[in-house]
């Protein structure tokens, strides 16, 4: 079965066709499970692994959530939304040219390459992060989903078309799944007036 018709099969599960994880994007050396949902890392990978979700959205409010299954040895586990073309096997602080918003798990959050915000170290396995986004009036807001609680705003972001990254970091095994809607999400309720889901 082809990369495209395993994707279009996997993302199916109700009202919307949700996103999943491109294969297609992987960095090498990162392995994609959990019907394209669930990313693993060796400690054998480049720097950083990579992948990008197969939808792209350039209007709308939407939220999804990331949790990060087994944190590893490594502290620098990220994961935001980026317009393409960044180097996914690169620390992406260094992301100044195309425009991506991101946060790393152990408290950095990051705006093309520029820091905009800090928050508590949450890089620990059993951690989730909800990353509520507003392409309307470009402004992403992360949520500690477990407990509710409001972490960052990032205003002013640029318009752009914007995918779903997910990131892990070397040292030690590591694994993160990202959840796009087609399973219930760990936060009480979606934030007023988003979409619950990437789609």
């Amino acid at each position: 079965m082809s990369n495209k018709r395993a994707l279009l099969l996997a993302s199916g599960g109700g009202q919307y066709n949700y996103a999943v994880l491109d294969p297609n994007t992987a960095s090498a050396g990162l392995s994609i499970t959990n019907t394209y949902r669930t990313i693993t890392r060796s400690s054998a990978a480049a720097l950083f692994a990579g992948v990008l979700a197969n939808v792209g959205k350039s209007a709308g409010k939407w939220y999804f959530e990331v949790k990060l299954d087994t944190a590893g040895g490594g502290g620098w586990n990220n994961f935001g939304i980026t317009a393409g073309g960044n180097n996914l096997a690169a620390n992406p602080a260094g992301w100044s040219t195309i425009p991506n918003i991101w946060d790393g798990f152990y408290g950095a959050v990051y705006n093309t390459g520029v820091s905009v915000a800090t928050h508590a170290n949450l890089n620990a396995s059993g951690a989730v992060f909800g990353f509520a986004v507003d392409l309307d009036t470009l402004t992403v807001k992360i949520y500690n989903a477990v407990t509710g609680a409001l972490l960052s705003t990032v205003t002013g972001i640029t318009a752009a078309t914007y995918y779903p990254f997910l990131q892990l970091y070397r040292g030690g095994v590591a694994v993160m799944t990202a959840n796009f809607g087609a399973t219930p999400f760990t936060i009480t309720a979606v934030p007023t007036g988003y979409n619950a889901g990437w789609y």
